[in-house]
């Protein structure tokens, strides 16, 4: 009797031994379908954004260009100055926003 139990009890730790390693095996192939699907967004989040830097600058140019308010020193005719100043402007807080973003990145980890 108790070399049945013993019989019973081998074969009890070795079917666990055996659905632990089928677990491992399954949530190995699980984190690697995972990692497929994130390397996938990633690439398709990184064509998206080039797309869109690519076309922010003419919509921004376009609605500078349409605006239908005054604009200053717009009183000169055929010329681009104002327009120059307004990008240039525009260009500066840009790079405040950028120095800022890596200001915050560098010293709070962002």
């Amino acid at each position: 009797m108790q070399s049945r139990y013993d019989e019973m009890n081998q074969r009890m730790d070795a079917a666990a031994t055996n659905i632990d390693i089928a677990l491992q095996a399954f949530s190995a192939r699980n984190e690697i379908t995972l990692a497929k699907q994130n390397k996938r967004m990633n690439s398709i989040m990184l064509l998206l954004t080039l797309t869109t830097i690519c076309f922010m600058p003419p919509q921004v140019i376009g609605g500078i260009m349409g605006m239908n308010v005054f604009v200053p020193m717009s009183d000169v005719e055929d010329s681009l100055v104002p327009f120059i100043i307004i990008l240039g402007v525009m260009a500066v807080f840009v790079l405040i926003i950028v120095f800022i973003l890596r200001y915050l990145k560098v010293t709070k980890g962002w």
